[in-house]
Formats: C-alpha cells, structure tokens, sequence
C-alpha cells in the first residue's frame, strides 16, 4: 500500500464473489459484438484476488482437454489456487442446452486439481447470451462451491490501523511498519505494498 494524498493504492485488491466477476474478467469487451475468437484463461490467488488473464488458444477447439497443455502451462505461477477459462461461441441454446456441447475436459480438471488448483468454470458467450459451467450468480449459492472463500461485509467503523475485524486485523498484523509510522505520528507514505 502506498499513501498518497490520504489515499490507500492496494495492488490486487478486486475480490470476486460471483461467477458474473468471471465472465466480466473473461470478456472485458463484451457487449454482445465480441468478435475475438481466443480461448482465454483467467486466475486467482487463495483469497479470491485477479492475477492474470492470458489468451492460451486462438479458437476453441471442441473440448478443454483439446488446450490442456496451454492451460497446465498457464497455470505454473505459484500464487494460482483459482481459475476459469471462456471462449465465445457462435450461437448458445439460450434454455440451457449448450452445456451438452460444451462440458468436458476430464483431463484438465484431474490434471489441475493434482496441481491444488480449483477451476471455477468454463464460461461462453455468443452475441446474446453467455453461461458457465461452474457458479453464475454468488458461490455461497451453489452446492460444491465450500471451498472457495467468501467475500464479506463488516459494518464499521474501521479506524486505520487499529481496528481488528476479520477483514483490518491480517492486514495489520503483516504490516506493523506502517502502524508503528502512523502510531509515531507519520504519514505511512512509504510505500508499503499490501
């Protein structure tokens, strides 16, 4: 964390609770004209934190296991515990029935979760609609989704620094050059990474 002008910069900070967050990390550009055709990859840290996204294919091709190479070899950054992958299709059964088609990848699911990996879903669009394999709506929502942490909302006040809620209190504690700073009356402008 850096303190500028009494403001906090978090790197990292964007917590998803939703498959929705996936889809919009997935297809930033999405409004129903999204004429990229790649298969893109996207993940996150243990608590749920944006990594990266990468592009691992150019075009879909039939199955996940068909790019379960480029997926294991996106997935070697020490800090990955989640991930998804999407890729745009030409037309969805807008009842549901598109998964018959688009369920699969057995060997990228054994091999990832070998790895401790979680994968999150395998999500599509067309121009009109957009599904996931995994959660759409909140994951506390879903059966099968108790591993994966929840975002929360503590009511305040959270004095800065002082405060040790299950939210404040881990921060805190990691950084206790910044409270020790603030405590002695400085600004905590050095820059403090969180």
């Amino acid at each position: 964390m850096s303190l500028t002008n009494g403001f906090a910069t978090y790197r990292r900070t964007m917590i998803i609770e939703a498959g929705y967050d996936l889809r919009e990390l997935l297809f930033p550009n999405w409004a129903g004209n999204d004429d990229e055709p790649s298969v893109r990859l996207v993940t996150f840290d243990e608590s749920l934190r944006f990594l990266y996204r990468r592009r691992i294919a150019d075009a879909y091709l039939g199955d996940l296991d068909h790019h379960h190479d480029e997926i294991a070899s996106a997935l070697t950054s020490d800090y990955v515990r989640y991930f998804a992958v999407g890729h745009p299709v030409p037309e969805l059964d807008s009842r549901g029935g598109f998964w018959r088609e688009y369920d699969g990848g057995e060997r990228v699911r054994a091999t990832t979760a070998g790895m401790g990996l979680h994968f999150l879903g395998h999500l599509v669009h067309d121009k009109e609609w957009w599904g996931s394999s995994g959660p759409v709506h909140r994951f506390e929502d879903y059966p099968g989704s108790d591993e994966v942490p929840r975002a929360i909302v503590i009511p305040g006040p959270h004095p800065f620094l002082e405060c040790d809620c299950a939210a404040c209190g881990p921060r805190n504690r990691r950084f206790p050059d910044v409270q020790s700073d603030v405590q002695q009356g400085g600004n905590g402008e050095d820059d403090h990474v969180l």
